[in-house]
């Protein structure tokens, strides 16, 4: 489906399927792979990209119609990554794209997300991540996946020397914040 091998392969796949039946699966360049070492492997200059990708489907959910598109890649605040990314369409056609940042092993590794009007992007960057080390007790939360409807979310995050699976309710509001 997609290998991008040159670039350190593709991780954290998951599947989208518009309003019009469209399918799609988005999905994170592992660029940190072949990184020069550091957090993550990506943390030492040169910094590789993570580029979050968007990949048209044939019904099958396997074959790829076209080429991906680049919807979202690492900037300096987000560290050696992105990953885990995750879409929904609110009623309101507005797109979130929920991702995590930094690396999971650091307290630094966060859920952000942006928002688009248009599948495709160009999207536009929450101020805040949604959830953060210290937000309600939370310890490097990441792995973010909404429901449909944008009413909850399941995440991940540290407690004790584990990672654990925690679910939060969720209110978007009209300026498109959560």
């Amino acid at each position: 489906l997609a290998c991008p091998r040159d670039h350190g392969g593709a991780i954290d796949p998951a599947p989208f399927r518009d309003v019009n039946g469209t399918l799609y699966v988005v999905y994170k360049v592992d660029g940190n792979s072949i990184g020069h070492g550091g957090g993550c492997n990506n943390g030492k200059k040169p910094i590789v990209s993570t580029p979050i990708m968007l990949q048209q489907l044939k019904d099958d959910g396997v074959t790829p119609v076209g080429d991906p598109v680049e919807i979202l890649t690492n900037e300096k605040v987000d560290g050696p990554l992105v990953e885990a990314p995750d879409i929904i369409r609110t009623d309101r056609g507005i797109y979130y794209l929920f991702f995590s940042s930094h690396c999971f092993t650091s307290s630094k590794y966060s859920v952000k997300y942006a928002w688009s009007t248009s599948l495709k992007g160009p999207y536009t960057r929450a101020e805040r991540p949604l959830f953060r080390s210290g937000d309600f007790g939370l310890k490097s939360p990441g792995g973010a996946t909404a429901s449909v409807d944008g009413s909850r979310i399941v995440f991940h995050a540290f407690c004790g020397d584990y990672r654990c699976m925690y679910a939060a309710a969720m209110n978007i509001t009209a300026n498109y914040t959560i």
